[in-house]
């Protein structure tokens, strides 16, 4: 006799049949849903850096985009010990066909761990021309939530996120967001099953299995997670399976005087989790390690490093590693060795906030600067303007690097956010 899992469109209607199980089990005791969500604009610049193609210089024209979100999140604690959480996206982008891809519209870095899922696309449709305006969906959030005594169980798609650090997460390998990523709010949904046990008033146990295309090992993913307090120290230690590759790392987090500290540590074995006796790539580590703290009552400033194995001090390397493991399936992103972050967050007026960061890679001597100033028009509505600036040796050629970021492009963008 086999066993084999079922298809993802029928695995969804068991989460709705047990969704609405669980809402009509006892409606004397349930509560009123609550409905809320956001509506973002963003209108972009992207200036690309010049390269050569043969005896030419090529100056690319800047390109433009303009895109919309709408974010409808209903929350409904039906049960003392049991809750409904759906998400829903709609968006529409306007910008280059080239541009045009449901990636760029969640902003996420990583692989995507869904059983099934919506057409992301809804026009054009699959298989209809692309032009430069696009209407996308996702749904985002469909979870339900159990509370059995000290335990938490969490079923459907949610949102799972690791790690302390500020600018660049090791342990974060399931999806996580680029440097230049405008809407980090919501992280990108996966489906899972996840249970967080509270052993002691500050330790918890957290576990989960996430799933991937058709649940296999080389789409799906598994981890054990353990935080407690030592030493007034946050300590997390964790260890996951993800695409048959094997992570260990751990993560603390303490005051040092009156600044704060991290330390973020991940090392990977690709493929050691493959049942194949293929050659296996070589194992990488990754590390962040910083320290904020309060310069004055309105001033904030934190400095990070972060050290990228996956990554080389050689520019010329720099395209032969997009196709490696950590970058295809391990969320890494950032292309060199050694990584510093300085920023800091000034509070202008109380309706006025500006921030401003530099991300610098040591190796190849480049840097992004990013730039931001936020006012808070009225209560839940929000307009920020800001940008990018590269700075490094630009491209010898088309997908060729002198540097890291001085192949990126300079950006300018304005934001318009009501939350209701």
């Amino acid at each position: 006799m086999t066993f084999s899992f079922p298809s993802g469109r029928r695995l969804l209607l068991l989460w709705v049949a047990l969704a609405v199980a669980v809402m009509a089990s006892d409606s004397s005791m349930a509560r009123r849903p609550t409905v809320s969500g956001y509506l973002k604009s963003y209108s972009n610049l992207y200036a690309f850096p010049d390269y050569t193609l043969g005896p030419f210089t090529v100056n690319p024209p800047p390109e433009g985009a303009v895109s919309n979100r709408l974010r409808l999140k209903l929350r409904w604690p039906c049960l003392d010990w049991a809750s409904v959480d759906i998400a829903y996206d709609i968006s529409t982008r306007i910008q280059e066909f080239s541009l045009l891809s449901p990636d760029l519209a969640t902003g996420a870095v990583g692989r995507v761990y869904r059983v099934t899922d919506l057409d992301s696309r809804l026009y054009p449709q699959q298989g209809d021309r692309i032009s430069s305006f696009g209407l996308f969906q996702n749904l985002d959030r469909a979870e339900l939530e159990f509370k059995v005594s000290k335990v938490d169980i969490y079923v459907g798609r949610q949102a799972i996120a690791w790690g302390t650090a500020r600018v660049v997460n090791p342990t974060d390998i399931l999806t996580t967001f680029s440097y230049t990523s405008l809407d980090t709010e919501d992280r990108f949904g996966v489906d899972a099953i996840r249970a967080r046990w509270a052993i002691s008033f500050m330790s918890e146990l957290d576990v989960g299995l996430v799933a991937g295309s058709d649940f296999e090992p080389k789409n799906s993913a598994a981890f054990v997670r353990y935080k407690t307090y030592v030493a007034k120290t946050d300590l997390t230690w964790i260890i996951a399976g993800f695409r048959e590759h094997l992570m260990a790392g751990f993560d603390l987090a303490r005051s040092i005087g009156e600044a704060g500290g991290w330390l973020e540590v991940a090392q990977v074995w690709p493929k050691l989790l493959a049942s194949n006796n293929n050659p296996r790539p070589d194992s990488y580590l990754r590390l962040s390690a910083g320290a904020d703290y309060n310069l004055g009552p309105n001033t904030y400033g934190f400095i990070e490093y972060h050290y990228n194995q996956a990554g080389t001090s050689d520019p010329a390397e720099y395209r032969r590693l997009v196709s490696t493991p950590a970058y295809t399936d391990g969320a890494v992103y950032l292309l060199g060795e050694h990584y510093l972050t300085p920023g800091i967050t000034h509070q202008i007026t109380p309706l006025v906030t500006g921030t401003a960061e530099v991300l610098a890679n040591l190796s190849d001597q480049s840097a992004y600067i990013a730039l931001s100033i936020e006012y808070s028009i009225a209560e839940n509505i929000y307009l920020q303007g800001g940008g990018y600036i590269g700075l490094g040796p630009g491209p010898t050629g088309f997908g060729s690097f002198s540097s890291e970021f001085g192949s990126y492009p300079e950006i300018a963008y304005g934001s318009f956010r009501y939350y209701f």
